[in-house]
C-alpha cells in the first residue's frame, strides 16, 4: 500500500513566509505525488488558502506552540499518532521545532520517518530539542552551514531551495513608491522603516509614497509610532497587490533570517530591493546588487539607500535582469517539488 505524507506546522497566516512556502510546496506535491498529502496546522487566519485546494487540511489547536503545556503536548502526540495510523502515513514533515518534537514522539510510537524543514536559524538553547528529525532540509546555504555547525551529519541534510510561482500580474510601477511587508514583530525592523520614511517625507514633501503591509502583535504600536512622527506611511492589507506595483521593496529586518521568500517574490515582481545586511543577504544579493544593503537597525542609512534606489531606479532596473533570471531558474517550483519527491522516495524505499 502506498504511504502518504503528513506535514505539520504551527499556524497558517496571510503574511507569513512559512505558510507561503508550505502552500506552494504542498500544492505542487499534490499534483504529482502518488499518494495523499496531508497538513495539520494549529490555526491561523489563512487556513482557507489550503482548504480550498486538493490539500487535505486538518486544524487542531494542540499543535500550535502558543497553546503548549505538558498536557496539550501529550494531547498533540496522541492526536497525530492516531492520524498517522488511520491514514497510512509514512513520513511526517514538520516546519517548526515544536511540530518536530511532536513528530519525534510519534515516530518513537509508530516507526514513521521524519523530515524537518529549517526555515531559519535556531538559538543555541531552547525549552525543547531543536533538531529532532531523521532528515533536515535547509532552504539556503547559510542554514545548511548552521545545521552542520549544530552537529547534524552531512548525510542527513538536504539543500532544497524554495520555489516561487511565476508572477504574471505585474502592473506598471508607481514611481517613487516604497513597500515593506512582513509579520508585525519587533525583530523585523519595521519601526526603522517608518522612521526612515518620515525622515524622507520631511526632506522631500509629497515626492514619495510609502506603504507597509502585514499583521501581528506589533500593529497597534507601529501605527502609533507612524502617527507620532508624521504619518507618512500608509498601512495596507494585501501586500501582493502592492508588491506588483511598488518600485522599491524594503526589507529592514534585524532578525537572523533564513531565506525570506518575500525578497525572491519582490525581485520577480520587478521591484528593486533595499534590504538590511542580514546574515545570508550577500548570498542572495552578491556584488553589484549588495550596494542597496544597509546595516540592520540604522534608519539613517536605510533612508539614504531608499532615496538612492528611487532616484536611480531606471539604471538599477537594467542591472537587475541577471539577478531576475538567476532567481527564476534557481527557485523554480518544479525544481523544489522534484527534489522533495527524491528525498521522500529515498526514505520510503
Amino acid at each position: 500500500m502506498k504511504k502518504n505524507i503528513l506535514h505539520i506546522t504551527n499556524e497558517l497566516n496571510t503574511v507569513d513566509g512559512v505558510t507561503n512556502h508550505t502552500f506552494v510546496l504542498l500544492n505542487g506535491l499534490s499534483r504529482v505525488f502518488q499518494g495523499e498529502i496531508f497538513i495539520i496546522a494549529g490555526g491561523g487566519n489563512n487556513t482557507g488558502l489550503f482548504t480550498n485546494t486538493e490539500i487535505i487540511t486538518e486544524i487542531n489547536r494542540s499543535v500550535n506552540h502558543k497553546t503548549r503545556s505538558i498536557r496539550i503536548f501529550a494531547s498533540a502526540v496522541k492526536y497525530v499518532r492516531d492520524f498517522v495510523k488511520k491514514n497510512n502515513v509514512g513520513i511526517i514533515h514538520s516546519h517548526n521545532h515544536y511540530a518536530a518534537n511532536i513528530a519525534r514522539f510519534v515516530s518513537m510510537l509508530t516507526g514513521v520517518s521524519t523530515v524537518q524543514t529549517n526555515h531559519g536559524f535556531f538559538p543555541d538553547k531552547g525549552k525543547l530539542n531543536l533538531f529532532n528529525a531523521d532528515y533536515h532540509i535547509a532552504l539556503n546555504a547559510g542554514v545548511l552551514r548552521h545545521l552542520a555547525e549544530k552537529g547534524i551529519p552531512e548525510e542527513r541534510i538536504r539543500l532544497i531551495k524554495p520555489g516561487i510561482p511565476e508572477i504574471t500580474d505585474i502592473k506598471a510601477k508607481i514611481k517613487n513608491s516604497f513597500l515593506a511587508a512582513s509579520r508585525y514583530s519587533k525583530e523585523k525592523g519595521l519601526d526603522k522603516y517608518i522612521s526612515a520614511s518620515n525622515a524622507i517625507e520631511s526632506k522631500y514633501p509629497g515626492k514619495f509614497k510609502f506603504y507597509i503591509a502585514g499583521e501581528g502583535d506589533e500593529e497597534k504600536r507601529l501605527m502609533q509610532q507612524s502617527s507620532q512622527v508624521g504619518g507618512a506611511v500608509a498601512f495596507v492589507k494585501d501586500y501582493k497587490k502592492y508588491l506588483t506595483s511598488a518600485r522599491v521593496f524594503v526589507f529592514p529586518s534585524e532578525a537572523r533570517e533564513g531565506l525570506p521568500t518575500v525578497l525572491l517574490e519582490s525581485v520577480l515582481s520587478g521591484c528593486l530591493v533595499v534590504s538590511s545586511a542580514y546574515e545570508g543577504a550577500g548570498d542572495l544579493f552578491p556584488v553589484p546588487f549588495n550596494g542597496l544593503l544597509f546595516k540592520p537597525g540604522n534608519a539613517e542609512e536605510l533612508a539614504d539607500k531608499m532615496i538612492y534606489a528611487a532616484d536611480n531606479s531606471d539604471r538599477l532596473v537594467e542591472s537587475y535582469r541577471g539577478l531576475y533570471q538567476n532567481i527564476k531558474k534557481e527557485y523554480s517550483v518544479e525544481k523544489m517539488v522534484k527534489e522533495h519527491l527524491q528525498l521522500y522516495g529515498e526514505i520510503l524505499s
